[in-house]
């Protein structure tokens, strides 16, 4: 009679695992429209728009701003949630995190210096020691490099 019972159980286990597997299989296929329709979702619209693209990473320390000179405070702000507000005049709105950035003294080395060429003059600003290893985290969201005033207002930002 155990026997029986175990056998049917693991037979009812089996039944309702497989089940289980198959009803998605069941669902409604897709609608034309959602063949047409874009390949993107955008989960957390910017407040705004997005500055133009001008800092560009020399590696995982350094970045150049072409066309900028290196006065005011630099710093680079962070939003997971895609929030930042950057009005020319205004602190800086919706930023979860800002590591400041200190403009680099020294040249490249001659391998970045030729590899970078093409990006022109500008500040060159690196990435605090400590804050390098937060990097790789603030990856997810949004970004932007700021130079503020010693008022800590807002005067000019980048995309990176």
């Amino acid at each position: 009679m155990h026997r029986t019972l175990r056998h049917c159980a693991g037979l009812f286990a089996l039944v309702s695992s497989l089940a289980a597997v198959a009803v998605p299989a069941l669902a409604a296929p897709p609608t034309l429209a959602a063949c047409d329709a874009g390949f993107e979702t955008v989960l957390a619209a910017a407040p705004g728009p997005a500055p133009e693209a001008r800092a560009v990473w020399l590696d995982g320390r350094h970045l150049r701003w072409p066309g900028v000179a290196p006065v005011g405070r630099f710093s680079l702000v962070h939003s997971r949630e895609g929030r930042l507000q950057v009005t020319p005049g205004q602190a800086v709105a919706g930023a979860d995190t800002a590591l400041a950035l200190s403009p680099r003294d020294q040249p490249l080395p001659p391998a970045s210096a030729q590899r970078f060429k093409w990006v022109g003059a500008g500040v060159t600003l690196s990435v605090q020691g400590t804050d390098v290893a937060r990097l790789r985290e603030l990856q997810r969201g949004q970004w932007w490099v700021v130079r503020e005033d010693d008022q800590g207002l807002h005067r000019w930002d980048s995309n990176t």
